[in-house]
C-alpha cells in the first residue's frame, strides 16, 4: 500500500501538470478536466 502523503503529492503534481495542459491547449480543455476528475475520484 502506498504512503498517503506520497499519493497526495503525486495527485497534486499530476493535477498541476494537467492544469498546465489545460491552459496550453484550450481545445482539449474538457478532455483534460475529465482526466483530472478521474484521478481525483480514484484516490
Amino acid at each position: 500500500m502506498e504512503d498517503p502523503l506520497f499519493l497526495k503529492w503525486k495527485f497534486l503534481t499530476d493535477f498541476s501538470y494537467n492544469s498546465l495542459l489545460v491552459n496550453a491547449k484550450p481545445k482539449n480543455k474538457r478532455y483534460d478536466l475529465g482526466k483530472i476528475l478521474q484521478k481525483g475520484t480514484k484516490l
